[in-house]
């Protein structure tokens, strides 16, 4: 099938996970088939197995604002740090990496935030 649009900035399926301890999906990695550039920072926070991870961040910088009273405050909090995660995706990924590469990332940039939030 001839790529085209967005599907040509999707990684060929052609290659085969590059690490053993990929196990996010039984027989082939997501992130050979399709790049973050197709995907919401939902599905790759969910494919990397970083939702508690990141979970853990946004109970602590919500806390260390004093928690949230409504809806708009919570997202006033929380959205800046969603947008700084996916911007971290979109700087260091390289086409070709691998679920573990890309759970790597996501994993270092939250180790680095709750070190130092900047909300």
């Amino acid at each position: 099938m001839p790529e085209t649009g967005e599907e040509s900035e999707m990684i060929n399926g052609d290659h085969p996970p590059t690490s053993d301890t990929d196990t996010f999906s039984p027989t082939a990695d997501t992130f050979q088939n399709e790049s973050p550039v197709g995907m919401t920072l939902e599905r790759i926070i969910d494919l990397t197995g970083e939702f508690c991870h990141l979970n853990e961040l946004v109970v602590s910088v919500i806390d260390s604002r004093g928690g949230y009273t409504t809806p708009g405050a919570y997202l006033e909090t929380v959205q800046p740090l969603l947008d700084r995660l996916e911007l971290e995706i979109r700087l260091r990924y390289r086409s070709g990496m691998n679920t573990h590469e890309i759970k790597q990332i996501v994993s270092e940039w939250i180790d680095r935030e709750c070190g130092h939030p900047r909300i």
